[in-house]
């Protein structure tokens, strides 16, 4: 019976490999094809990592991957700020602490599915490649738009055809579904902007969107989603692209389209879908054991712990302040217990960032995000461009409280990055015609 499951097990080992084997060669191969054209080429591999996600059901390594081809796409950068510089050797200094003095694969983990897109967010933005490539066309943009929306419809008949239909769109009880759609959405919306797509073609994009992200059943994909399509329904139904022409039209039949919602909720179904859709009937599930976990180990731990954490791959287990926050924490689970002193990774991003790297990481965070805020207020000249950038900032803090995305919010920060440096290349090239 031993022999029979570890040669299961071995089975899938290969098979996993052999997936990322391939990812990894066509990674190259895209790589190679698309290296002056970053947006096809961002779309190609977004899609590669989805698609092994889903065959191999597991995301570290196709996200590993995923991370080192995009970095790679990226390129060589310009001179980096003094911030960039400071977060890029505070990562490096508790990676290199992990990797040496405590579990080397704990802390390669960490750095992959919770820091790899500040690093990739900084190489972005100092990256060289945004000055050389040629202006971007809508074509692009509709390229990643469309790629992306049929990987996402490919997931959902998959887990559907493995789960049956209906069935929440996750592979091995981690959530895939959604995760394109939350870049997609952000492309979109600047794209209508730019009147690079039509008022018809963006209500269709985030149409198969909306649904694509309800089947996702994941709270803070729809947060991010639904943060992003208000500004592209507001600019819309102002119709803001053609100077206000067809406004009073548009808002007519939102009015008359709210009215019917309204009706059918509050006389037929007394809100039952809404609770359903959003999940307003479950907990927050072991989540809260975790939560209350690491507030009962900050109040007890010393203050070196509370300031600096515990680093990438080491656990609080064995400690006295940990046996008891994790009886504390257990109170209605026994069986998280243990689990518990385990755990270094938790489903709330901010806890995570507490307990690895104590009061000093949050306040690196905080100061990671105030100057992105500050970089997209002052050099982003369109207001509803920086309205879009700012609610997908703020749509990815929110969320991280529920859950990190399916990229680890690598894609969502990469597309802020992107569109930062559009538009200041735009502007600056603007700037430079009128002193000509």
């Amino acid at each position: 019976m031993n022999y029979v499951i570890i040669h299961i097990l071995q089975k899938e080992k290969e098979e996993r490999m052999a997936i990322y084997l391939v990812q990894g060669l066509l990674s190259i191969v895209t790589l190679i094809k698309r290296r002056d054209n970053f947006i096809r080429y961002t779309a190609d591999i977004t899609m590669l990592y989805f698609l092994s996600y889903l065959c191999a059901g597991s995301f570290d390594m196709s996200l590993s991957l995923y991370a080192v081809f995009l970095i790679a796409g990226i390129g060589k950068l310009q001179k980096i700020s003094l911030g960039g510089i400071i977060t890029g050797i505070l990562i490096c200094l508790y990676a290199g602490v992990g990797i040496v003095y405590q579990d080397a694969y704990m802390t390669l983990a960490t750095v992959v599915t919770r820091y790899a897109y500040i690093i990739i967010y900084i190489c972005m933005i100092f990256s060289e490649k945004i000055k050389r490539t040629k202006k971007v066309s809508a074509d692009d943009y509709r390229y990643m738009v469309r790629s992306g929306l049929l990987t996402e419809m490919l997931i959902v008949i998959v887990v559907w055809m493995k789960d049956g239909i209906g069935a929440r769109v996750v592979t091995n009880h981690q959530p895939i579904g959604g995760g394109i759609v939350l870049g997609i959405s952000l492309v979109v919306g600047i794209c209508y902007r730019q009147h690079l797509f039509r008022a018809g073609e963006m209500l269709l994009y985030d149409g198969i969107s909306m649904i694509l992200i309800i089947l996702s059943g994941t709270r803070g994909y729809m947060i991010i989603f639904a943060m992003i399509m208000a500004v592209t329904m507001i600019i819309y139904f102002m119709d803001i692209p053609d100077y206000g022409n067809r406004m009073l039209q548009r808002i007519g039949v939102i009015f008359f389209v709210a009215a019917i919602v309204i009706l059918w909720i509050c006389i037929f179904d007394h809100g039952k879908t809404f609770e359903l859709i959003l999940r307003l009937d479950e907990s927050l599930g072991y989540r809260e054991n975790e939560n209350l976990y690491v507030k009962e180990l900050m109040k007890r731990i010393p203050w070196y712990r509370k300031w600096f954490g515990w680093g990438f791959g080491r656990s609080a287990a064995g400690t006295k302040e940990a046996l008891t926050a994790a009886g504390l924490a257990s109170w209605n689970r026994r069986y998280m217990f243990g689990k518990l002193l385990q755990r270094t990774i938790f489903h709330n991003y901010w806890y995570t960032i507490l307990f690895k790297q104590g009061i000093s990481g949050l306040i690196v965070m905080i100061l990671f995000y105030a100057r992105m805020v500050k970089r997209i207020c002052q050099d982003i000249k369109d207001r509803w461009i920086r309205y879009f950038l700012l609610m997908m900032a703020a749509g990815t803090v929110i969320s991280l409280t529920f859950r990190i995305t399916a990229t680890c919010s690598i894609l969502e920060m990469l597309l802020v990055a992107y569109f930062i440096r559009q538009m200041e290349e735009d502007n600056g090239e603007g700037e430079k015609e009128n002193a000509e």
